[in-house]
């Protein structure tokens, strides 16, 4: 499996979290912030797309979950970036994938110099990704809300990690493993 930013950044890489994520993997999602976000895309042996997410800089457009959770001074003095739209097949789910794609996201929004990273997932959450981000020092930013832009009746909630801190926290083997190049991921395009 090998992480990279396409050539060519797709109009948009997938949502897990929405209904449809085999046609969202063919691009079918857009919105105002593709032009100025990461795009990775895992690709499989056979060399088709298996997961996806993306990277968004805080700028003039604001962040792509502010749609639904104002930062409310968040803001003040920092560098954000949001990973979001993390998407994989449906056989590759439950490996490490989303991992990778963290990986390939954190050292993506480095590279954007963020002084902090934020992601937005649902409260019930049945593969642990929450838990997960705890493990990695993200922090709930707020309390949880229903997410408007999705059909559905779950309620999602912002995380947010600073970076250096959040590096120093954690356990020697993960920040390894997150700071250090890594073969399975290109961040050129």
């Amino acid at each position: 499996m090998l992480l990279s930013q396409p050539a060519s950044q797709p109009a948009s890489q997938p949502a897990a979290c929405c209904a449809d994520s085999e046609a969202l993997a063919a691009g079918l999602l857009t919105d105002r912030f593709d032009s100025i976000a990461l795009n990775y895309a895992a690709y499989g042996d056979d060399g088709h797309v298996v997961g996806s997410m993306r990277v968004v800089p805080d700028g003039l457009l604001g962040l792509p979950l502010e749609e639904c959770w104002p930062l409310n001074g968040f803001r003040s003095g920092k560098r954000m970036a949001e990973m979001c739209r993390f998407a994989a097949a449906k056989e590759y789910r439950g490996t490490r994938l989303l991992l990778l794609l963290t990986k390939a996201g954190w050292q993506g929004a480095r590279r954007l110099d963020a002084s902090h990273v934020l992601v937005d997932v649902f409260v019930d959450d049945a593969q642990g990704t929450r838990r997960t981000y705890g493990r990695l020092g993200f922090e709930p930013l707020g309390v949880p809300c229903p997410d408007t832009r999705y059909e559905l009746t779950t309620l999602g909630v912002v995380l947010a990690v600073e970076c250096e801190s959040g590096e120093g926290a954690l356990p020697p083997n993960l920040r390894r493993f997150f700071t250090s190049p890594d073969p399975m991921i290109s961040h050129e395009g």
